[in-house]
């Protein structure tokens, strides 16, 4: 057994220990919420983030697996959840410009002399 062997395979034991609780929140607590819901979202990539963190700092194979499955599990939907706000964003400047254009013929043909 190499020097740190020991103590590196008791920080990941602590690591799950601790990530227990956080994984039982998701399967119990997160699961009922919607895909898209914001706080479903924010949960999935602290999850994804701390077994990020504990892979590279405790050459953790478990964690990284989880962190690359959640990212995969949350990455459609991020990208839908993006694209459908930009669809909804550029609906709302075709509107906002559609009304200015019916704004300025409305005032175009109240002013004297054009017509």
């Amino acid at each position: 057994m190499r020097s740190g062997t020991l103590p590196m395979a008791v920080l990941r034991a602590e690591y799950e220990a601790v990530r227990f609780p956080l994984q039982l929140v998701e399967d119990v607590g997160m699961a009922h919420l919607d895909q898209r819901a914001p706080l479903r979202l924010a949960y999935e990539k602290m999850l994804a983030t701390a077994d990020s963190a504990a892979a590279h700092l405790l050459d953790d194979e478990a964690a990284a697996t989880r962190a690359c499955a959640l990212r995969q599990r949350t990455a459609a939907v991020r990208v839908t959840v993006a694209l459908r706000k930009r669809r909804t964003q550029q609906r709302l400047e075709a509107e906002g410009a559609a009304r200015m254009e019916r704004w300025r013929r409305h005032r175009a043909r109240l002013r004297p002399g054009r017509g």
